[in-house]
């Protein structure tokens, strides 16, 4: 496995984590209303648990899976790109700075698309399976 792959997928469930934790803790919120006023997190919890866990399993996966061009990986670098504007993006959105985090997300989301797209080709063993 790709160490990018590795490293999406921790910090994904690095993010499910503290997004569980979150979650937990607004659930505390709405039973015991006497705590200090945790719902103000939700729209962490919620940035978490989609962008941190599922977006992010999602790109350590499909990175993973999707096949290289000619043995090597194109442009580790731009990948590694996309991994910090997402990761920068979540905690920047998660501080409070809504509209900069969501930027740099959609901006990691165009990134990833672009280097998944040049991948997505079938497999020479599909090709040559087809011209038969």
């Amino acid at each position: 496995m790709p160490t990018l792959s590795r490293r999406f997928i921790q910090c994904a469930l690095i993010h499910f984590a503290i997004g569980s934790t979150l979650g937990g803790l607004i659930l505390i919120d709405k039973g015991i209303p006497q705590i200090y006023p945790l719902r103000q997190f939700l729209p962490a919890h919620t940035e978490l648990m989609f962008f941190g866990w599922v977006m992010q399993m999602i790109f350590g996966v499909a990175f993973w899976i999707f096949p290289r061009s000619q043995g090597r990986r194109k442009n580790p670098e731009y990948a590694w790109i996309t991994f910090g504007l997402l990761n920068v993006g979540l905690l920047t959105f998660a501080s409070g700075l809504n509209l900069i985090g969501r930027i740099l997300e959609l901006l990691s989301v165009l990134s990833f698309i672009k280097l998944i797209w040049q991948r997505a080709k079938p497999f020479e063993v599909a090709k040559s399976l087809r011209n038969r």
